[in-house]
C-alpha cells in the first residue's frame, strides 16, 4: 500500500470516527423525539471568533502527535525530539 493510499485510509477512518461521535452526541443531547431533517437542535453555539481560534489552535498539537506516529520506513533521518 502506498503512502498516499495509507494517508487517505487513515484520514477516512479518523473522519468517520469523529463524524460518528458527533452524530452520537447529537442523538444523545438533541431532540427527545428523534432527529429528522426539519428538527432543530436544543443547543446553540454561543462562542465568538476567539473561541473558534482557540479550537483551531487546540487541534494543531493533535495533528502533530498523529503525524509523528507515522514516520517513513526507509529513511536515515533522525526522528524529531519532543521537548
Amino acid at each position: 500500500m502506498s503512502n498516499n493510499s495509507r494517508t487517505i485510509l487513515i484520514g477516512s477512518l479518523i473522519g468517520a470516527a469523529v463524524g460518528g461521535a458527533i452524530a452520537w452526541a447529537y442523538n444523545a443531547f438533541g431532540d427527545d423525539e428523534g432527529v429528522n431533517a426539519t428538527s432543530t437542535p436544543n443547543f446553540k453555539f454561543q462562542g465568538d471568533a476567539g473561541d473558534l481560534m482557540k479550537l483551531g489552535l487546540a487541534v494543531i498539537p493533535l495533528v502533530r502527535v498523529v503525524t509523528n506516529m507515522f514516520v517513513p520506513i526507509n529513511t536515515t533521518a533522525s526522528l524529531p525530539e519532543d521537548d
